[in-house]
């Protein structure tokens, strides 16, 4: 049985935290540390997933950039997707099948009903 390291990060840039899963995926494919789950939150954030539909995007990207919310292209499947500090991020990094890598994510809310 394998340790899981798990990290509590805080809020983090979407950019800095994609850059980090993909750092943490190498460093695991080159053994030289385990999987490695991470905690964290966003600042308000719109993702564009490989589906790419930015015509779903609500606002233009100055009206984005005047309320601070940021946006980012992303490789994963999905359309878009909006993140905010009330949501918690659950991120996994590991190896799969050999060659191949990922981080899975899942979020919950932490916002009142």
């Amino acid at each position: 049985m394998h340790a899981l390291e798990t990290r509590w990060l805080s809020r983090m840039n979407y950019g800095e935290a994609w850059d980090l899963q993909k750092e943490l995926v190498r460093a695991i494919d080159r053994e030289e540390r385990g999987d490695t789950l991470l905690l964290l939150e966003h600042p308000p954030t719109y993702t564009v997933g490989s589906d790419r539909h930015p015509e779903h995007l609500l606002y233009e990207p100055e009206e984005l950039e005047e309320r601070g919310i940021g946006l980012f292209e992303i490789d994963r499947g999905g359309d878009i997707t909006y993140t905010d500090p009330a949501s918690l991020w659950v991120i996994r990094c590991f190896i799969w099948m050999l060659s191949d890598w990922t981080c899975t994510g899942i979020y919950a809310s932490l916002k009142k009903p």
